[in-house]
C-alpha cells in the first residue's frame, strides 16, 4: 500500500512539473488554467488525506446483555476535531462474523458534511445466542471525486453476552426424581421442616437467623443449619458441550442451541420456584457454579451457556463421573444431553445411586424419533427420567409425573 502511495506521489509530481514547464514555454491561458486547477486539486486531496480524521475520536455504543432471538442496535459515534467537510464515511469489519448474516444494513453510508458528529447504527436481527465483540474495525472516508481514500482504526468496543432465551416450563415435577432406589419429595411435615439435619458453609444471601453459631465457632467459619425440608431443593444442571455428542446429529448447531435453550430454561424455573440452583459444564476445562437461590449465582449460569460451544474433545462419561465425584448432597441432577447409549445410561446408573437424576434429551426436528424412543425406554426401566425435546414448546407441556411414564407429547 505504501509503495503504491509513493508511485501517486511521483506520478503527480511528474504531472505538475510537466504542466508547469507547458505553461512557461506556451504562456497561453489554457496552460496556465490547467496548471492551477491540477494544483488546486492537489492541494485539496493532500487536505483531506490529512485533515478527515485529524483528531477524530471514534466510540462504540453497545448494550452489554441481550437475548437470543432479539434484535440488537448498536452504533459507531465519530467525533472530528475540525470543520473540514467529509462528503462520505462509512465502517467495515466492525460487526462480528456471526452477526453479519442478521444485519438489517450490513455498511451504512453517511454524509457528515460540516457536522462534528455522526452516527453509524447497525441493527442485528435475531441475534444468535454467544459472547460477542464488536468493533476493532476500520472507518473509511475520502474525497469528493472518489480519487483517494483514508482508513482509521475503530478501537474494540463492549463485550456483549447474548443470553439463551429462556421459556416457561411446566409440568416438570422437580421432586419427582428418584435417586438412591426411593423418591424424594419435598413434602414433608412441620415436624421435618424444622428438624436440622447438619451444616453447611454460609453463603451470600443466607439469612442470618440460620447461622449455626456452636458449629461455627468450632469450624471457626460461618456455618448454616440445614433443615429435614431442604433435602432435594438443589437443582444443579449439567450441559452437555462434548464435540462427540453433536458431531453426527444432523442438525448439530440446531440441536445444540436447543440444548442451551432447555438449560436456561430449567435453571430459570428452579430460580423462580425458590430453588438452590446450580450448573456443572465442561469447559476450559470445568465449570462449576456452586447451588443458590440468589440472582448472581442465576446469571453466572447464564454467562456460562452463553459462552458454551460443543468443541469439548472429551466425553460426556467423563463429564458425568466428574460430577458423580463432587459433594453435591441432596441435589437433583438435570442432565441435558442429545447422546443416552449405553456408556452414558451406564454413568447416569452410577449417579442414580447418590442423587435424584434427570435427563433432557435435545432431538431437534432431523432426529429420528424411534431410536430415541428405545433409549428413553431402556433409562425409565433402570428408574431415571427421560425426557425427549424436539423443539422449545416441548418444555411447556412436560407430565406432571416429571416424565418417568412419558415425559412429553412425544
Amino acid at each position: 500500500m505504501r509503495l503504491r502511495q509513493v508511485a501517486l506521489a511521483l506520478l503527480l509530481a511528474c504531472c505538475a512539473v510537466g504542466l508547469y514547464v507547458f505553461g512557461r514555454v506556451t504562456g497561453g491561458f489554457l496552460a496556465w488554467f490547467l496548471f492551477y486547477v491540477f494544483i488546486t486539486g492537489i492541494a485539496y486531496e493532500w487536505a483531506t488525506a490529512v485533515l478527515t480524521f485529524w483528531g477524530v475520536s471514534v466510540e462504540i455504543e453497545a448494550p452489554r446483555q441481550a437475548l437470543a432471538g432479539d434484535h440488537v442496535t448498536f452504533s459507531i459515534v465519530v467525533r472530528f476535531a475540525n470543520i473540514w467537510p467529509v462528503f462520505w464515511l462509512r465502517a467495515y469489519e466492525v460487526v462480528p462474523v456471526k452477526w453479519r448474516l442478521h444485519m438489517e444494513n450490513s455498511a451504512p453510508t453517511v454524509v457528515p458534511l460540516w457536522r462534528r458528529e455522526v452516527t453509524l447504527r447497525y441493527v442485528v436481527k435475531d441475534v444468535p445466542r454467544g459472547v460477542f465483540r464488536v468493533g476493532n474495525g476500520l472507518i473509511e472516508s475520502g474525497d469528493l471525486f472518489g480519487l483517494s481514500r483514508v482508513r482509521r482504526k475503530v478501537p474494540e468496543g463492549p463485550m456483549v453476552i447474548v443470553l439463551p432465551k429462556a421459556v416457561p416450563v411446566r409440568g416438570w415435577n422437580i421432586s419427582a426424581a428418584h435417586g438412591g432406589g426411593e423418591r424424594r419429595s419435598l413434602q414433608h411435615s412441620p415436624d421435618d421442616i424444622h428438624q436440622v439435619i447438619g451444616a453447611r458453609p454460609y453463603e451470600h444471601g443466607d439469612r442470618l437467623s440460620r447461622i449455626h453459631w456452636p458449629v461455627s465457632a468450632r469450624l471457626g467459619a460461618l456455618q448454616v443449619k440445614e433443615f429435614q425440608g431442604h433435602l432435594s431443593s438443589d437443582v444443579v444442571v449439567v450441559p452437555d458441550c462434548s464435540a462427540g455428542s453433536y458431531a453426527k446429529l444432523s442438525g448439530a448447531s440446531g440441536v445444540f442451541e436447543l440444548a442451551m435453550q432447555t438449560a436456561a430454561s430449567l435453571l430459570r424455573h428452579a430460580y423462580g420456584s425458590g430453588r438452590r440452583c446450580g450448573l456443572v459444564a465442561a469447559a476450559d476445562p470445568y465449570v462449576e457454579v456452586s447451588p443458590a437461590n440468589t440472582m448472581d449465582t442465576l446469571e453466572r449460569c447464564m454467562y456460562t451457556l452463553a459462552a458454551m460451544e460443543p468443541v469439548h474433545p472429551g466425553h460426556v462419561v467423563e463429564l458425568l463421573e466428574r460430577v458423580r465425584q463432587m459433594n453435591l448432597r441432596h441435589a437433583v441432577l438435570v442432565v441435558v444431553s442429545p447422546r443416552i447409549d449405553r456408556d452414558v445410561a451406564i454413568a447416569l446408573t452410577n449417579l442414580q445411586s447418590q442423587h435424584a437424576v434427570q435427563v433432557f434429551v435435545p432431538l431437534g426436528s432431523n432426529v429420528g424419533i424411534e431410536s430415541a424412543r428405545l433409549e428413553r425406554n431402556r433409562l425409565q426401566a433402570m428408574g431415571i427420567d427421560v425426557h425427549l425435546i424436539r423443539s422449545a414448546a416441548d418444555l411447556s407441556r412436560l407430565s406432571g409425573e416429571g416424565g418417568r411414564y412419558g415425559s412429553t407429547s412425544i
